[in-house]
């Protein structure tokens, strides 16, 4: 269904269904589990995680592996009741707390969380400062706060982009750059610890991956008409092999594949976030994904 008049930049999780097809489509395989639980293990190596807040936890799907990394108690928070009420009903759900909140009112007090986890929620935040400035608040003396999100550097390297016109509009316009979420991370007392790409296996091959664009769970094209989504998906179906071309004419992140797994073209790691009152610093690091 077509959300926007114009260019529209915003999705509401609650007005579709998207949450039915969200928690079998976008399940994280065994492959990916151990990509990100690889990742997490290395970008937090040294800081204490005794309590996390997966903050824009949609489903759930990564609450339950955060909880597994670190041995820690777990609180998936997300604003979306659908998401939420799929979140509830994971294998792991009695495992974990859930709470439906926003990112900029968090139902936390002050200094009692260790670990804040953002997975492709940032370009969602109607206020990115005001909820950065909230993780801040919430974060224990050497808290971390880890975001993973799609920036406008990576649009090039999307293997299905150009299949889609209006895409590229629509995520230049809500997409945050590199040097956005740092300035904003700064404004609320973070300071970049590190920042880099992470390869995320999304299929095993061109046409399974086209498969899973068809699927329209990107929040991106749900923003695209619907005549444009049936185009853009039959023509990537039936020439999945085009994008290859594409990315290879228009890609500047340098897109790779993983263990013959068509990677996320969009993946940008680290922002490991870290906060020290006693030093006075705060510290993040940025990770980057499809959106």
């Amino acid at each position: 269904m077509y959300l926007g008049v114009g260019m529209s930049t915003r999705f509401d999780y609650d007005r579709l269904d998207i949450h039915k097809a969200y928690a079998s489509v976008r399940a994280l395989t065994r492959e990916r589990r151990e990509v990100w639980a690889k990742v997490l293990s290395r970008q937090l190596d040294g800081v204490d995680v005794r309590r996390i807040v997966d903050l824009g936890c949609g489903v759930g799907r990564f609450s339950p592996l955060l909880r597994e990394v670190f041995r820690a108690a777990v609180a998936g928070v997300d604003r979306s009741e659908r998401m939420l009420a799929a979140a509830r009903a994971i294998p792991e759900a009695e495992t974990i707390s859930w709470i439906r909140a926003s990112a900029e009112a968090l139902p936390l007090a002050e200094g009692k969380v260790d670990l804040i986890f953002l997975f492709l929620v940032y370009h969602h935040l109607p206020d990115p400062l005001a909820a950065l400035r909230e993780c801040a608040r919430v974060l224990t003396d050497n808290g971390a706060v880890f975001i993973v999100n799609s920036t406008v550097e990576i649009l090039d390297s999307l293997r299905w982009l150009p299949f889609f016109p209006s895409a590229r509009q629509i995520d230049v316009a809500r997409l945050p750059t590199r040097e956005e979420v740092t300035h904003t991370a700064q404004e609320v007392g973070l300071t970049l610890v590190q920042q880099g790409t992470v390869v995320d296996p999304i299929a095993p091959n061109l046409t399974a991956y086209a498969e899973h664009v068809a699927s329209r769970t990107f929040s991106t094209l749900q923003l695209v008409s619907d005549e444009e989504f049936a185009r853009g998906a039959k023509e990537f179906r039936e020439n999945p092999t085009k994008a290859r071309s594409c990315v290879s004419l228009r890609s500047t992140a340098h897109p790779r594949c993983h263990r013959g797994s068509v990677a996320s073209e969009s993946a940008t790691t680290a922002i490991v976030a870290e906060r020290s009152r006693r030093a006075g610093k705060s510290q993040y690091c940025m990770a980057s994904e499809s959106p």
